[in-house]
C-alpha cells in the first residue's frame, strides 16, 4: 500500500507522501513487527468516472491516500478472510476504493 499512496493524511491534513514520511512510516512498520504485530496499511483513493465501469484491478491501486495502519497481535483466524473479502465486496457495490479506520497516521514529520 505504501507503494501505491502518494499522499498521506493525517487527521484533516492530506500532504504529499515524500521518501522520508515513507522511510518514517516503514521504520513503524517496523517497530511494530519487531513485537509481534501483523501490520496493514489502509489507503483509499476515489474512481473517476470512466474507472467507475470497470473491474478494479492491480491498476486501480495507483495515487491513494494513505490514511491508517491497522495492527494484530494475534495470528490472522479464518474468519478474517470472510471480513476482508465482505470489504472488497462493499468496494466494488460503492465503485470506489475506500477502507476507514479508527486509527489514523498520526507521527509522520
Amino acid at each position: 500500500m505504501l507503494a501505491c499512496s502518494s499522499l498521506i493524511r493525517t487527521g484533516n491534513h492530506i500532504s504529499p507522501a515524500d521518501d522520508e514520511k515513507k522511510q518514517a512510516i516503514m521504520a513503524l512498520v517496523n517497530r511494530y513487527n519487531e513485537n509481534g504485530f501483523r501490520v496493514l496499511l489502509l489507503a483509499e483513493r476515489v474512481l473517476n468516472s470512466k474507472e467507475q465501469g470497470l473491474p478494479l484491478s492491480a491498476d486501480s491501486e495507483q495515487n491513494m491516500i494513505l490514511c491508517g495502519i491497522l495492527t494484530f497481535l494475534d495470528p490472522p483466524k479464518d474468519s478474517a478472510a470472510k471480513a476482508l473479502k465482505a470489504l472488497k465486496l462493499i468496494e466494488v457495490m460503492h465503485r470506489h476504493l475506500f477502507v476507514w479506520c479508527q486509527m489514523q497516521v498520526n507521527n509522520f514529520k
